[in-house]
């Protein structure tokens, strides 16, 4: 062990960690954000009406995160996504991607991709702006920990689809749709079920902010890591 301490910044690191004898020695202090950066952020469209003209009845799903691969597979699950909203018709929507897409042509071959209704914007530097913009997180990833951009999508508002890994397990709450994990067939069923119910998915993530706000406040992190030193 070379090291004095160890910090996993969620249960689900800890438990998964890959030298199980170690496990027992990672003390868990959840991941934060600087709250003070969502409430700065106004909703405006303007932030994507520079890529697409937004209409008053379109959903936009954000899906965040690389698609290069981890472990062999697409770690934020972006050939399911793919696979999910290429079987769905007749429903008004966008979906905005933002990360690393250097790799897109080379391992999607097929096209699964060239869907008109599908936004790449790349590497954007205030995430933020983008969140608070849009109707619904997507986020069907095969492994997490506890991903920052999923905390700050919760804490701005946003009803979440995600899937049923552990990592998740945190934002289990009513403005939330768990999918099966890698299942394209039950990730439809989810998308078409928030577009048939959206209205009461959103009440409930605004109600749910506070909470959540509670739990990932980084002045309460740090103050956990202090505690945590001191001791």
């Amino acid at each position: 062990n070379r090291y004095d301490h160890n910090i996993g910044c969620s249960l689900y690191t800890k438990e998964h960690y890959e030298l199980q004898n170690f496990r027992k020695k990672i003390t868990v202090i959840n991941n934060g954000i600087d709250l003070s950066r969502v409430e700065q952020v106004k909703k405006h469209s303007s932030v994507f009406s520079s890529y697409f003209d937004v209409q008053d009845d379109e959903l936009i799903f954000i899906v965040i995160g690389t698609l290069k691969k981890r472990f062999g597979k697409f770690q934020k699950g972006h050939d399911l996504i793919f696979k999910a909203f290429n079987q769905i018709e007749n429903r008004n929507y966008r979906v905005v991607f933002l990360g690393d897409f250097s790799n897109l042509e080379n391992d999607f071959p097929d096209k699964s991709y060239k869907n008109p209704r599908f936004m790449f914007l790349g590497i954007v530097p205030d995430v933020i702006k983008y969140l608070v913009c849009s109707n619904v997180l997507l986020a069907p990833s095969r492994f997490e920990g506890l991903p920052i951009s999923t905390i700050e999508g919760v804490c701005s508002g946003l009803p979440l689809i995600c899937s049923s890994i552990e990592g998740f397990a945190p934002f289990h709450h009513g403005a939330t749709l768990v999918t099966k994990n890698e299942d394209v067939e039950d990730l439809k069923e989810k998308i078409l079920y928030m577009f048939d119910n959206y209205k009461r998915f959103e009440a409930e993530g605004k109600k749910q902010t506070e909470n959540y706000r509670s739990m990932f406040d980084i002045n309460l992190v740090v103050g956990q890591y202090l505690k945590y030193v001191k001791s």
